[in-house]
C-alpha cells in the first residue's frame, strides 16, 4: 500500500472506522519527496535504536523500519494502533507502544535518535522534557509548525528569539532543515511545516538558575533585561553593578543576550548576590 497517497490513506483509515482527529492534531504526511528528505535527515544506521513520537499510520515508521535494528513506535491514539499492526506486521524489530510520551519517564526513552510529525499543541512541551539531561538520544529529528522551528533556531535579536530558543542552543547544535508546503500533507493543515534537527550536546547539565534566569529576561519582552531582574526582586544598583561586571549593557533587552552571556550574568548574579533565587515567571514568558 503507498501510504503517501491521500486516497490509500483515507482508505485504510476508513477500513478501521477511523478518520483524522482534530483535537490530536492529526496531519498525515503523503508527500514522497518531503518523506525522502525527512528519512536522510535522520540518517537511520544499522546498530540504532529510533523512538518515533507519533506514528500514526506508520508510513515513516515502514521506512526506518527498513533500514535500523529497532523502532519504537510510539502513538497516543488506540485507534492508529490497530491501523500500526496491520501496516507493521511483517517488521519484527518494531515495538508498538500506545503511550502518551508526556507521561513517559524521561530516562526510559532509550534510542539512539527521536524524530516524529508533532502537533503544534505538543511541540514545546515535549522539546522541555527532550532536552533535559538523561535522555540516551543524541539527536532529535522533528516535523514541527513553521513558526515553532523559526523559535527553535532562532538567533539573539530576532522577533523570534525565545526561551525556547535559548534553552535549545543550550542544550543542541539546531539546524532547520527545510520548509513543508500544507499540501505535503492530509488532511491539509492551515499553515506551514518544517523539519528541524538539533544534535544534542551531551556535556551540558540542566541548570535550573541558567533557566530561571532566562525566563525571567522574557517575562515582558519590552522591557530592558535591567527592569525585569528588578522586577524579580533585585535593587537597581546592585543590577547595574552585576551588569557591568557581566560586560553588558545595562539597557539592553533580554532578547539580545547570547548563551554565553546568559550563563556569564548566571555567574556574576550567584557572585554579586548570594543566596538570592530567581524565582521565573513560570510559561508566561515568550516561548
Amino acid at each position: 500500500m503507498k501510504l503517501t497517497s491521500a486516497s490509500a490513506l483515507r482508505g485504510l483509515l476508513s477500513q478501521h472506522g477511523l478518520r483524522p482527529r482534530k483535537r490530536l492534531g492529526q496531519h498525515f504526511l503523503v508527500d514522497a519527496g518531503v518523506l525522502d528528505r525527512l528519512v536522510a535527515t535522520i540518517d537511520p544506521q544499522p546498530d540504532e535504536t529510533i523512538l518515533e513520537v507519533g506514528a500514526g499510520a506508520g508510513v515513516l515508521t515502514t521506512r526506518l523500519a527498513e533500514r535500523c535494528r529497532r523502532v519504537i513506535a510510539m502513538e497516543v491514539d488506540p485507534g492508529l494502533g490497530a491501523v500500526l499492526a496491520t501496516v507493521l506486521k511483517s517488521y519484527s524489530g518494531v515495538d508498538i507502544r500506545i503511550e502518551d510520551i508526556m507521561a513517559v519517564p524521561v530516562t526510559s526513552l532509550a534510542a539512539d535518535k527521536i524524530v516524529g510529525n508533532l502537533p503544534y499543541y505538543l511541540t514545546s512541551p515535549l522539546l522541555f522534557r527532550l532536552l533535559k539531561p538523561g535522555i540516551a538520544a543524541r539527536r532529535l529529528v522533528l516535523m514541527v509548525q513553521e513558526e515553532v522551528a523559526g523559535r527553535i533556531t532562532a538567533s539573539p535579536g530576532t522577533r523570534e528569539y525565545g526561551v525556547l530558543s535559548v534553552i535549545c542552543a543550550y542544550r543542541a547544535r539546531t539546524e532547520r532543515v527545510m520548509r513543508v508546503s500544507p499540501g505535503s500533507f492530509w488532511p491539509r493543515p492551515e499553515v506551514y511545516s518544517a523539519i528541524v534537527s538539533l544534535e544534542l550536546c551531551q556535556d551540558r547539565p540542566e541548570d535550573l538558575p541558567l533557566f530561571a534566569l532566562v525566563e525571567t529576561a522574557f517575562a515582558q519582552r519590552r522591557k530592558t533585561l535591567t527592569n525585569n531582574l528588578c522586577q524579580a526582586g533585585l535593587e537597581k544598583g546592585l543590577v547595574h553593578q552585576i551588569m557591568r561586571e557581566a560586560g553588558i549593557d545595562p539597557s539592553r533587552r533580554g532578547e539580545t543576550l547570547t548563551v554565553d552571556e546568559f550563563q556569564a550574568l548566571k555567574q556574576t548574579i550567584a557572585v554579586a548576590a548570594p543566596g538570592f533565587t530567581l524565582r521565573p515567571p513560570g510559561r508566561n514568558a515568550k516561548l
